[in-house]
């Protein structure tokens, strides 16, 4: 398989290229993350158990800390988070660029004012929007695209990735 074709195999289809279809496919990337967060938590708290311990006392600021932490780690460093790449988005700079550290870092603080309600704020201002930006992404100069786009609107970027020619 080329690198192309297994991307695209891994993709799972979900909502189209439209506002609404890129928030459901943002909504369904929140969620993936979310239980991969709760289920590293869940197995750490049980691996702890096991080995005779009492679980951490990280209060009421652990699990926060660490969806936060999550969030901000992929997204520095791969510009996606594995909900993200499941679900084929990334995110990129107004210029088209990866996200990097400190994109992420204003992204992922903004995200504790975004999910207030179940993140009903963040699709109140997303759909206000052009482009879909929470107010992280308004803060950090970001958007979420899919993957392969730089998320410029230039004529030579609207070019889609099924529109070019297999190499």
């Amino acid at each position: 398989m080329t690198g192309a074709a297994e991307r695209a195999a891994i993709r799972v289809p979900f909502g189209g290229e439209t506002d609404v279809g890129r928030l459901a496919r943002r909504a369904g990337a929140v969620v993936v993350d979310a239980l991969i967060v709760g289920l590293a938590l869940a197995l750490a708290a049980v691996a702890v158990a096991l080995l005779g311990g009492s679980p951490p006392s990280a209060g009421q600021w652990g699990v926060p800390l660490v969806y936060l932490g999550y969030h901000a780690g992929f997204e520095g460093t791969v510009a996606t988070t594995p909900g993200k790449r499941l679900l084929g988005l990334t995110v990129v700079g107004e210029d088209g660029s990866p996200c990097g550290p400190w994109a992420a870092a204003i992204r992922t603080v903004c995200r504790a004012v975004d999910g207030i309600g179940f993140y009903i704020l963040g699709v109140a201002v997303a759909l206000a929007t052009d482009g879909d930006r929470r107010l992280g992404d308004l803060a950090a100069g970001t958007r979420v695209v899919p993957a392969g786009d730089t998320g410029d609107t230039s004529d030579a970027a609207e070019e889609s990735v099924g529109d070019r020619p297999e190499r």
